[in-house]
């Protein structure tokens, strides 16, 4: 995928493959059924503590 980032940008981006975990057929644990909603929680996890560490 880094073919199609502009090259001041190749070493700022990420590919986060989220389409496994995309939906779940039997709510478990922290799981709903239905939208997982994983990559969302991950990234919001992610900026959290980023924006924590920076805060200090």
């Amino acid at each position: 995928l880094s073919e199609f980032i502009d090259d001041d940008h190749k070493d700022k981006w990420a590919h986060i493959d989220i389409a496994g975990p995309a939906f779940v057929e039997h709510a478990w644990g922290e799981n709903p059924y239905g939208a997982s909603g994983a990559g969302v929680r991950m990234m919001i996890r992610l900026i959290e503590k980023i924006v924590r560490s920076e805060g200090k």
